[in-house]
C-alpha cells in the first residue's frame, strides 16, 4: 500500500499516490538528503519532489508529552481547539495520522522510543509489589545496559546529550539516563518549570559547537488535572460526543491541561527561535500514551490496550518535509529515524523502521502490550484491523505459543474508533493471531540478548508514583 500524504494549499487539498517516492537518506554521510514535498508553481495544483540538503549532524529535540491522546488535538479533528500551537506545527511539518504507542503507560513506551524495541524485547513492562503490603517495597523493571539507547548512539557520533523529564518512571535508577551527559527528573512539575530548566539547558548548549540531542518530557495532561491558576481551569467549548456528567467534568479539565501545555510548547519554540536553533533543528513531538474516560469502564491509563490509550500524536520537523502520512507507524520508529537524520550508524538490531522509509508501507502490523494487573497483547494492522488478546497475568509478561488466551476484542479502527463492538470473523481472527505471534516471537527473541534488570524503588519514588495513580 503506497504512502499517502495530504498536501495543503489555500485553495485545494487532496491525496496523492507517493509510491514512487522513496524517502531514504543517501549512501553518502556528508549530507542527509531528504525527500521534501512542495507545491509546484504555475497553473493548477501540482506536486514536485526536491532534495533538501541539511547539516550532517543537525541538532535534535525530542519532545514527549505525557498522556496525550491523539483524538483530543484539533490537528486530529477534535471539535475543541485545544492545540493551536501543535496544529500549526503539524501543518508545517510531517503529521502522522496513525501512530501507535507500544504500551498504555510511560515506562515501556519511553523505553521503546529510546531503543526502537517493543516492550517484549526491552523488558520494561512490569513491576512487582512486595508480598507484605505493610513493607514499602516495589521492584520495577529497569532499562538494561545491554541495549544501545538513542542518547548513547548519538553521543558516540559526537553529540552532546541532555534530558529533562517530569515523570518519576523515567529516572536514572531505572536506566533511562544512559547516554545523557545531563539528566534531570523534576517530580511532576508543570510545563513552566520544565521550560525554565530547558531554557537554561538550551542557553548552555547554544554556546558550544557540537550538535546536541535534547529530550524534554512534559507531564501536564496527566492526572491530577490541575491547570495553573493563570490559565482557564476548564475547557468550555462544546463537546460533540455523548458523555455523562462525570466524564464531561474530567474531559473539561483534561482539555484545559492540553491547552495550557500547548501554549508552553509555543514558548519553547519561541526560545529556540530566539537562539537561532529552530530553523535547522530536527524536532519530534510525540506522546507516550493516551488516556481514558471510562469508555470501557476504567479511567486513567495503563489498564488495557484500547485505541484511545494507544493512538498518539506524532509530528516530525526535518529538512523541510511537509505532509500528512496516513500509514501505520509505531513510536518505536522514532529511534531509527533519528539515527538516519543524524547520520548515526546503527549498531544494534531494532524493531522500528525509519519514518522516512517506504518500509512503513510494507510492514504487517505493530505490537503493543500492557502487563499491569492484566496481560493484554495488541496487534494493529495497517488496514485498521486490531486484535487484543488477554493472557493469564499471573504467568508473567512473556507468553508462549499456544498459551491459553481470550479474545478481548477484534476491531476495525477505521469504522469503529472507540472499539465499541468486537467483530465476529473467524477467518480474520486466525489471520490476526498469526500476525501477532510472528511479530511477538521476533520481539521476544531480540530481548534474549540483554539480561533483564530490576531496581528497587525508594519510599519517596513510590509515594510520587502513587500520587500519579500508578500504584495503589
Amino acid at each position: 500500500m503506497p504512502v499517502k500524504y495530504v498536501l495543503r494549499s489555500s485553495s485545494d487539498r487532496r491525496d496523492f499516490d507517493a509510491s514512487e517516492f522513496v524517502l531514504t537518506s543517501p549512501a553518502s554521510k556528508g549530507k542527509c538528503a531528504l525527500a521534501a514535498l512542495v507545491l509546484a508553481t504555475g497553473v493548477g495544483f501540482g506536486v514536485a519532489l526536491w532534495q533538501v540538503a541539511t547539516e550532517q549532524r543537525p541538532n535534535v529535540i525530542l519532545i514527549v508529552v505525557d498522556t496525550l491522546r491523539a483524538d483530543h488535538l484539533s490537528a486530529y479533528g477534535y471539535e475543541r481547539r485545544t492545540s493551536p500551537v501543535l496544529d500549526a506545527f503539524a501543518a508545517e511539518n510531517l503529521h502522522f495520522d496513525f501512530a501507535i504507542a507500544t504500551a498504555p503507560w510511560t515506562a515501556p513506551s519511553v523505553a521503546s522510543i529510546f531503543t526502537g524495541l517493543y516492550p517484549a524485547a526491552h523488558g520494561v513492562n512490569r513491576h512487582v509489589e512486595a508480598e507484605d503490603r505493610a513493607v514499602v517495597s516495589l521492584k520495577a523493571a529497569a532499562l538494561s545496559e545491554g541495549f544501545l539507547t538513542l542518547a548513547e548512539a548519538v553521543k558516540a557520533n559526537g553529540y552532546r546529550t541532555a534530558g529533562i523529564t517530569g515523570n518519576a518512571w523515567v529516572a536514572d535508577d531505572l536506566g533511562f539516563a544512559q547516554g545523557f551527559d545531563e539528566f534531570s527528573t523534576l517530580d511532576y512539575q508543570p510545563a513552566v518549570d520544565i521550560n525554565r530548566r530547558a531554557f537554561r539547558t538550551l542557553d548552555a548548549l547554544a554556546e558550544q559547537d557540537d550538535p546536541f540531542l535534547l529530550y524534554v518530557h512534559y507531564m501536564d495532561p496527566h492526572t491530577p488535572y490541575r491547570p495553573p491558576k493563570s490559565h482557564p481551569q476548564r475547557f468550555t467549548e462544546p463537546l460533540l460526543r455523548p458523555v455523562v456528567a462525570s466524564q464531561r467534568e474530567r474531559i473539561d479539565l483534561y482539555d484545559a491541561e492540553i491547552h495550557y501545555l500547548d501554549s508552553q510548547i509555543g514558548l519553547f519554540f519561541d526560545r529556540l527561535r530566539e537562539l537561532d536553533l529552530y530553523k535547522d533543528a530536527v524536532i519530534v513531538v510525540v506522546s507516550d500514551h493516551g488516556e481514558q474516560f471510562k469508555e470501557h469502564g476504567n479511567k486513567g491509563h495503563g489498564h488495557n490496550a484500547y485505541h484511545y490509550q494507544l493512538h498518539v500524536p506524532l509530528f516530525l520537523k526535518a529538512g523541510g518535509l511537509r505532509g500528512r502520512v496516513r500509514e501505520l507507524v509505531s513510536i518505536a520508529d522514532i529511534y531509527p529515524t533519528l539515527l538516519e537524520l543524524t547520520s548515526t550508524e546503527p549498531e544494534s538490531v531494532v524493531e522500528g523502521v525509519s519514518l522516512l522509509s517506504d518500509s512503513i508501507a510494507k510492514r504487517d502490523g505493530v505490537f503493543s502490550e500492557v502487563t499491569r494487573g492484566v496481560n493484554h497483547k495488541a496487534f494493529t494492522r495497517s488496514d485498521g484491523k486490531k486484535l487484543i488478546l488477554g493472557f493469564d497475568a499471573k504467568r508473567g509478561a512473556i507468553v508462549a505459543d499456544g498459551q491459553e488466551s481470550r479474545v478481548v476484542g477484534l476491531f476495525d479502527l477505521h469504522e469503529d474508533y472507540f472499539e465499541s463492538r468486537s467483530m465476529e470473523d473467524s477467518s480474520l481472527l486466525d489471520e490476526m493471531r498469526r500476525g501477532f505471534y510472528e511479530t511477538y516471537r521476533d520481539s521476544v527473541e531480540l530481548g534474549l540478548s540483554a539480561q533483564p534488570e530490576e531496581a528497587e524503588l525508594d519510599e519517596q519514588t513510590i509515594k510520587r508514583l502513587k500520587n500519579l495513580g500508578y500504584l495503589e
